[in-house]
């Protein structure tokens, strides 16, 4: 059997031998040559998503069986894009990481909105894929997309059927912790790998952390042991743990005593004392608020009393028609300013102001004359 072997190290980015494209002029190159078999040696730590998928879909769709063996890790896109080889197997120091996938974006509510609609339709792709390679049921993985990075050992990963098969370890590296690999994430798991394997490889991998790398960033001298980053990594994410929970709090005090000052209390208040303040007077003012709506519901039912006895002497005087009584209520609750301008009653009692206050009132030109005649034609 002719096997053909391909070296999968790094991030899976566009421009590198990890892209979607080189993977597959590799992989169709070793097909034309014969290959019965491939074989595909993995120490992967994630990358991007859309050249992942072309990956997936090459193995998916070899003409030819085709082996995972995962030499140090196949963290986030890393373990999608092994999921189709019907062989996975992982070295019995190896790990796995599985989490939601992640992205930025820049702009308006809009694309916002259709890059995280997009983020959602490619989480629901990996559950199928984890799904389909390992027989679990969807809530399994459902579980494991909860924004948070969840590592699995080799044993581990068998157990999920995440592969089908451990192997001897390949490189000899320290065993750590999962606190360790937390504080370590998928970078510094495959810097952990990586400084055993080929030095050359390590070297034109433009992504791809060191231990000498990793402690010159932590301001350790380059002749750090693992041990001493690994401890440094971790003492540094407790340091920023305690700064995030430090400068919680602070919001938190600085909001508790703007609400205090909100609510007339000193800023010395406590989050007893704003709660109880904050019933008390979101009480009085549900009170207020019923008795003025009391107070309006009383006057609107006076006038309307008041407006319908108008009506009704209207109709004895013989102003108005009977028959026109209920129309001109509902004119009175509709606009009752409109509706006094032209009720009878009104009129008349102007127009009998007028006519008594003598011949005087009508002279020619007149305010009262223009008042009258203004009257008269109903205006």
């Amino acid at each position: 059997m002719k096997v053909g072997k391909i070296k999968f190290f790094g991030e899976i980015y566009s421009y590198s031998q990890r892209s979607g494209r080189s993977f597959s002029d590799q992989f169709d190159e070793l097909i034309a040559n014969g290959a019965d078999k491939i074989v595909i040696s993995m120490h992967c730590y994630g990358g991007e998503v859309f050249e992942g998928n072309v990956i997936y879909n090459t193995i998916a769709n070899s003409p030819v069986p085709v082996e995972i063996q995962i030499v140090g890790v196949a963290a986030s896109m890393g373990s999608v894009v092994m999921l189709p080889a019907k062989e996975r197997t992982i070295a019995e120091n190896g790990f796995i990481m599985i989490h939601t996938p992640s992205g930025g974006v820049r702009g308006n509510a809009k694309k916002m909105r259709s890059a995280a609609e997009l983020l959602e339709k490619m989480q629901h792709n990996f559950q199928k894929n984890y799904v389909a390679a390992t027989g679990k049921t969807a809530a399994t993985f459902e579980k494991l997309m909860d924004g948070n990075d969840h590592w699995f050992t080799a044993q581990e990963a068998l157990e999920l059927g995440l592969v089908t098969k451990i192997i001897p370890r390949v490189a000899k590296v320290k065993d750590l912790d999962k606190e360790a690999i937390s504080a370590l994430g998928e970078r510094g798991m495959y810097a952990h790998f990586a400084a055993h394997f080929n030095k050359q490889q390590q070297q034109s991998n433009n992504n791809q952390m060191d231990i000498k790398a990793m402690a010159k960033a932590l301001g350790l001298p380059e002749t750090a042991t693992e041990d001493e980053v690994v401890a440094a990594m971790q003492s540094q994410k407790r340091d920023l743990e305690a700064l995030q929970t430090e400068k919680a709090n602070a919001e938190k005090d600085g909001k508790r005593k703007e609400r205090a000052k909100a609510l007339g209390l000193p800023e010395t208040a406590t989050d007893d004392e704003i709660l109880a303040e904050s019933k008390r007077q979101s009480a009085e003012l549900n009170q207020l608020k019923a008795e003025k709506e009391q107070r309006e519901k009383a006057e609107k039912e006076k006038q309307e009393t008041e407006d319908n006895a108008m009506i009704d002497a209207a109709v004895q005087k013989g102003l108005i028609d009977a028959s026109s009584v209920e129309s001109w209520k509902a004119m009175f609750k509709a606009n009752r300013e409109q509706a006094l301008k032209v009720f009878p009653a009104k009129r008349e009692s102007i127009v009998g102001q007028i006519s008594d206050s003598g011949d005087k009132a009508f002279v020619p030109g007149s305010e009262f004359d223009k008042r009258f005649e203004e009257i008269r034609k109903g205006k």
